[in-house]
């Protein structure tokens, strides 16, 4: 063997001491378990928090589309029910009726309601009185009812159209009003465009229009919906006009705008199928209605029917985990988009991944000093041993055994040397004496003290490599009890997220009736509140008509005054056509034709009187009539008032269980909420509980290989006495 083989053979040996062995494998024992925990932690808790925040986005997205469908359900309600009323009849009747000279009268209703300068919520309070023009006369009997439903729906505008194409009636009295959609400047308008499909529309039927620019409006996006309106009379059913709504993107603002559960990235928004922001992106700087969207295939998949997610890069580079919901509304789909960014939904996630890569390094770290401690202290009294067994081979029994004053099983090794050090000092000293012994008796005496070596070791290190096995077993036991009490844990985890999950959507189903029941009693609200303007109308109706008998009443006085003086003046004639035919008689033969004519003045003066008798029984008749007639009416002033003060009553009792029932819905909907965040708690404890075991398992896999070494060792101390004792 040459020098070269020789040194690469020892240095190749010194990888196989225990000094690098023990550390090394500690070390590699440790990174192995740090690095499958941390690599299965983080990709459980990835998915996890993905399937989690997608959850999260399409719950918020489907509570934002059922709002947004409520709300147009509601428009679509109130519509139907105003061009049905008696006010939608009032206004194509004698409202219309009212403009027959409207350019005589426009300048007048100008200035009124559209004074310079105002707004038009200060416009939407004129209700005409104080306005000598007759169309303001009208306008107080149906402006009421319109007024109702705008400030309840929370629409731009309402719009009564007659069929001429001419806009008779608006809330908020802007440019529109009294323009006309066929050849004014309302024509090629979403307006103009709802007003000609509404003409060819069947009873009932609702037409709508998409979002744009409405130029009258100062440009604001606005969508129109409008309704044919029928006129019922003794010939049947007539066509009235149409009754238009206009809603502007702040009735869609109003439910996409809410952030509280999304986050500080997250928001909502409604996109058009023709690629339009249809609402304002709430964490936009500026308006951002009617401009161009982006068209990513998810928005594809909802505007055909079916609700999709998925993650879309923004054109400013960030990604972001989107889910879009379809919502339809008169033909027309719609999706109800809501988005997050990557980096804050997986933030948790990314926060762990540095956690566990910090905790692994400073784990390899403790691991690394520990098992180089825990090595040197068992291979630096080794070495001592081995060296000082060494130098009593060579001979030097003054050796110092160290290792002799430790009280663990190394110190039984020292202390077993130590003897065989005494031995060797007393070998020697009988070596010296009988040196004359022959070379038998010698070799039996190294054959004695070579067996006792042997035995000495063998006690020492059996009794650490047991008390190893013994660690090793226990170490194990305790292994196994962690990994069923995770298991269990595991299992009580999953219970309680079904029975969470399970709790979350009966809270759901609660929130979705309770929203139900706060859109009815809204309508029931705003159905009374017409009611009520009806009767008021009917009120100002009533006192009219008595205003009109009594008119009736006096006349018939006056009548009477007249009768009772014609009813004189044939008495007088009478009179005179006596005298005139006493007068003849005197003249005798020369006054006889003037007798005739007395004769026929008389008669005409008695016929006369009895026509001027028969005048004043009718006459007297039509007061009594007229005095009833007028009590009469008093009467249903008093019950129309009486019904409109129990109408009154009524809707301020429905306005509070409106208010009720909608606190009732958004505490259901904040419990909801509550609930899937626990659900999710008790998911992520339930995959911690998972981890916990695996580690466990990797653990107890550690302790068998320990198990596996310290019987390798067993096996080489065995081999090793083996060659002692033949030696």
């Amino acid at each position: 063997m040459t020098a070269g083989t020789t040194a690469a053979t020892g240095h190749f040996s010194k990888f196989k001491k225990l000094s690098v062995v023990v550390p090394a494998l500690t070390v590699a024992v440790a990174f192995t378990s740090s690095v499958a925990v941390g690599i299965g932690g983080y990709m459980n808790a990835r998915s996890g928090l993905e399937s989690a925040a997608e959850r999260e986005l399409a719950l918020a997205s489907s509570v934002r589309r059922n709002v947004l469908s409520m709300r147009f359900d509601n428009l679509s309600g109130d519509l139907r029910t105003t061009a049905t009323s008696a006010v939608s009849t009032l206004a194509f009747t004698d409202l219309n009726g009212s403009l027959a000279n409207v350019d005589r009268d426009k300048a007048q209703i100008d200035a009124y309601f559209r004074a310079e300068g105002s707004e038009a919520m200060d416009r939407a309070q004129l209700t005409g009185e104080g306005n000598k023009t007759m169309y303001s006369w009208r306008h107080q009997d149906v402006h009421g009812g319109f007024l109702s439903s705008w400030k309840n729906g929370g629409y731009g505008d309402i719009y009564a159209i007659n069929p001429d194409g001419l806009v008779i009636y608006s809330v908020t009295k802007s440019v529109d009003f009294l323009d006309n959609v066929k050849t004014g400047g309302l024509q090629n308008t979403g307006l103009a465009d709802v007003f000609a499909r509404a003409l060819t529309a069947s009873k009932g039927e609702q037409v709508s229009s998409t979002f744009e620019a409405y130029a009258p409006a100062g440009g604001a996006p606005s969508m129109f919906v409008a309704q044919p309106v029928y006129i019922s009379d003794f010939s049947g059913e007539t066509f009235g006009g149409v009754i238009a709504v206009r809603v502007t993107s702040d009735y869609v603002n109003s439910v996409t705008k809410a952030r509280a559960d999304l986050g500080e990235t997250g928001q909502s928004y409604l996109v058009s199928s023709d690629g339009k922001y249809l609402s304002d992106l709430p964490l936009a700087d500026a308006p951002t209605a009617l401009s161009d969207a982006p068209m990513p295939d998810i928005f594809r998949t909802a505007f055909a029917g079916e609700e999709a997610e998925g993650v879309v890069v923004g054109a400013d580079g960030v990604a972001r985990m989107t889910v879009a919901t379809p919502m339809t509304y008169n033909g027309e789909t719609w999706a109800v988009v809501t988005e997050k960014s990557v980096d804050e939904a997986m933030a948790s996630v990314t926060e762990m991944k540095n956690s566990m890569i910090i905790m692994t390094l400073v784990t390899l770290g403790i691991a690394a000093l520990v098992s180089l401690l825990f090595s040197r202290s068992i291979t630096r009294p080794l070495a001592w041993l081995v060296n000082a067994l060494e130098a009593i081979a060579a001979g030097d029994t003054n050796t110092e055994i160290r290792a002799a004053k430790r009280g663990d099983e190394i110190g039984d090794i020292g202390r077993a040397v130590v003897k065989i050090r005494e031995n060797a000092q007393i070998e020697q000293e009988h070596r010296a004496q009988e040196e004359a012994l022959a070379a038998r008796s010698a070799a039996e005496q190294r054959q004695e003290m070579l067996g006792a070596l042997a035995a000495d070791f063998e006690a020492s290190v059996g009794q650490v490599v047991e008390h190893v096995s013994r660690s090793a077993a226990s170490l194990r036991e305790a292994t196994e009890d962690m990994r069923q009490m995770m298991e269990e844990s595991g299992q009580t985890s999953t219970r309680a997220a079904k029975t969470s999950a399970e709790a979350m959507n009966e809270v759901q189903s609660i929130a979705s009736a309770s929203d139900q029941l706060s859109s009815s009693i809204q309508e029931i609200s705003a159905l009374i509140e017409r009611s009520a303007a009806v009767a008021k109308t009917a009120t100002v109706r009533a006192e009219s008509t008595n205003e009109t008998v009594r008119s009736l009443a006096e006349a018939a006085n006056r009548i009477g005054e007249v009768v009772t003086l014609i009813s004189d003046i044939a008495d007088q004639t009478n009179l005179l056509a006596l005298n005139a035919t006493i007068e003849a008689a005197r003249a005798g033969e020369a006054g006889r034709g003037f007798a005739v004519v007395a004769s026929e003045v008389k008669e005409l003066a008695s016929q006369t009187g009895k026509a001027t008798g028969e005048i004043q029984q009718q006459i007297d008749a039509i007061r009594a009539a007229t005095e009833e007639a007028v009590g009469a009416i008093g009467d249903i002033q008093q019950t129309i008032g009486e019904i409109s003060q129990s109408v009154t009553d009524v809707s301020a009792a429905v306005t509070e269980q409106s208010y009720a029932t909608r606190g009732i819905a958004e505490n259901t909907q904040r419990a909801a909420v509550g609930t899937s965040n626990v659900s999710d708690d008790i998911s992520n404890v339930s995959q911690i509980s998972e981890q916990t075991r695996e580690a466990a398992n990797n653990f107890a896999r550690s302790m068998e290989d320990l198990n596996e070494q310290t019987g390798a060792l067993d096996r080489q101390v065995r081999t090793f006495l083996q060659q002692v004792r033949s030696a």
